[in-house]
């Protein structure tokens, strides 16, 4: 039946999916990172990115730049903005890439 066969057919990911490139700050310094869009909006979906950041800084103890700035300076002292909205991952992770070369953030790995 048409009904079977629609179950038990596996739904194509899309890959038109929207991404978010943003920013975390703190002073100074920042980090530019991208997520997917996850939430009703890009903000929403940042902060829940900025969220995971913070669990995976108290929980693991990697020397990133950005871990340790966090660890210095407290979570309160940063500040989270969306930087660029887009559409597919590819165009998403090479604007990301781009933006990093144009601004060298400091809490970037090299």
């Amino acid at each position: 039946s048409r009904v079977m066969e629609t179950q038990n057919k596996r739904r194509r990911k899309r890959c038109d999916r929207s991404y978010v490139v943003y920013e975390l700050r703190v002073g100074r310094l920042s980090y530019i990172g991208i997520t997917a869009r996850t939430h009703s909006t890009p903000n929403k979906s940042v902060w829940a990115r900025w969220r995971k950041h913070q669990s995976r800084c108290r929980s693991e103890q990697k020397s990133w730049p950005l871990y340790e700035a966090m660890r210095k300076y407290g979570v309160e002292a940063f500040e989270y903005s969306v930087v660029e909205t887009l559409r597919g991952r590819a165009a998403a992770y090479a604007r990301e890439r781009e933006i990093i070369r144009e601004r060298k953030p400091r809490l970037n790995l090299a």
